[in-house]
């Protein structure tokens, strides 16, 4: 009885640590010049989606430059204004040396993808330049704490 006990609670255990765990593979990442640096990372002047709420907007520069900008359209994790200011670590999966890079969502795409920055999508690229001659990468990504998303509320009053 108690072995089944154990195993009903592993099982469970794995369950919401599935549920929970937002990351994909084998996705798409295009390439775009959101151009952050040259507009102040001024979200409104970029005319990014996530402008449209002034939380962001008012964020200090620190917060708005810390991270690459990245439009979000991933089958995995949260969608519109719910990923909005979330980070992710964005792996190439065709360069066997790549390191993750963190970028923050600022912005929506139309098809199910990522869009980097393009001086991001160039130093993800392989040596051989690979992604920028297909149009694309194929990357993984992970929904990770940015240090700072908890701390933005939509709604003052909640």
């Amino acid at each position: 009885m108690e072995k089944i006990r154990m195993s009903m609670i592993l099982l469970l255990g794995c369950l919401v640590a599935s549920a929970t765990a937002q990351s994909a593979s084998n996705a798409k990442a295009f390439w775009a010049e959101f151009k952050a640096k040259e507009h102040h990372w001024d979200l409104n002047e970029v005319g990014v989606y996530c402008s449209q709420w002034q939380v962001f907007t008012d964020k200090p520069l620190e917060w708005r430059s810390k991270y690459n900008w990245t439009a979000f359209c991933g089958d995995v994790g949260p969608v519109g204004l719910e990923a909005c200011g979330r980070c992710l670590n964005v792996t190439n999966l065709h360069d066997p040396n790549g390191k993750p890079v963190t970028v923050r969502i600022l912005d929506m795409c139309t098809i199910p993808s990522l869009v980097l920055e393009r001086d991001v999508f160039d130093a993800m690229d392989t040596p051989d330049s690979q992604g920028i001659t297909i149009g694309h990468l194929i990357v993984s990504y992970k929904f990770v704490d940015c240090g700072d998303y908890p701390s933005i509320r939509l709604y003052p009053d909640e």
